[in-house]
């Protein structure tokens, strides 16, 4: 069984941010991958994306490298703000993390029965990368917890007699986060949802086809492989043919938990 639901941050990889890869250092990790997401605007500013996967079978995770803007004090101003929305396969928003300018937090809700929102502790420290992750489970209640850096800062648990679904799309609204009215930058990289598997602490390294190793019996090309390209491949006619090949991979420590996997 695959526990991995989608991975990765390049453009062919994430809905809606079309010539936003980036590779200002601070944006993400170059020991993981080559590049990250960067947003520059206002508070007034918006361009959602979205991840879309098939329905998990357990808890659905999201992990993920967030940078905000640096030198602003008063980060949520707008009460539209929105940092990321998960939906059931009926287009219904079943949780979200919300920043909100009563507590200048981001708060975890569930929407099930009722909207449930969790208390928080935190607030986005300016300009400092940090790793979230999210846990979303659905049955008889529909709970959300957010975690930054390995350490839970909101929880919601909800009522879910209503049967809401489980999530199979992730939309990051990017509307109102940064209080400021000039322009501020923040940074995405490095997401990971995984079915039923914590994303606490595991970190996938991006690994890119360099030359043919043993076997070379299917038809194309590997550079159609690390183009980026979905619409490119390699294919079979028979069964039984292999193709193999040796990768380039980031700079870095290796993997240190034992079922992290390499994109």
């Amino acid at each position: 069984m695959s526990y991995i639901l989608h991975l990765g941050h390049q453009p062919t990889d994430v809905s809606g941010i079309s010539g936003l890869a980036n590779t200002t250092a601070i944006g993400f990790d170059a020991s993981l991958d080559v590049n990250g997401i960067r947003f520059s605007g206002s508070r007034s500013f918006a361009m959602p994306f979205s991840l879309g996967f098939a329905a998990p079978s357990g808890d659905l995770w999201l992990g993920f490298r967030y940078v905000p803007p640096s030198g602003e004090a008063d980060l949520i101003t707008e009460g539209n703000a929105g940092f990321v929305d998960f939906y059931d396969a009926n287009f219904v928003r079943i949780a979200h993390i919300q920043p909100l300018t009563s507590t200048r937090r981001y708060h975890a809700i569930a929407r099930g029965d009722t909207v449930v929102q969790g208390n928080s502790s935190y607030s986005p420290s300016n300009g400092q990368p940090q790793w979230i992750d999210v846990r979303v489970a659905v049955g008889a209640s529909i709970t959300i917890d957010f975690y930054v850096d390995g350490v839970l800062q909101s929880s919601a648990t909800a009522a879910n007699s209503q049967g809401k679904g489980k999530p199979v799309q992730i939309v990051f609204p990017n509307v109102g986060l940064h209080g400021s009215t000039s322009s501020r930058t923040w940074y995405y990289a490095h997401f990971a949802v995984l079915d039923g598997v914590s994303t606490i602490g595991r970190r996938f390294v991006r690994r890119t086809p360099n030359a043919i190793a043993t076997f070379s019996q299917m038809a194309g090309s590997i550079d159609a492989l690390k183009d980026e390209d979905i619409g490119t491949r390699v294919t079979s006619n028979a069964a039984g043919q292999r193709l193999s090949f040796r990768s380039r991979g980031r700079p870095g420590p290796r993997l240190s938990r034992p079922s992290q996997a390499c994109m």
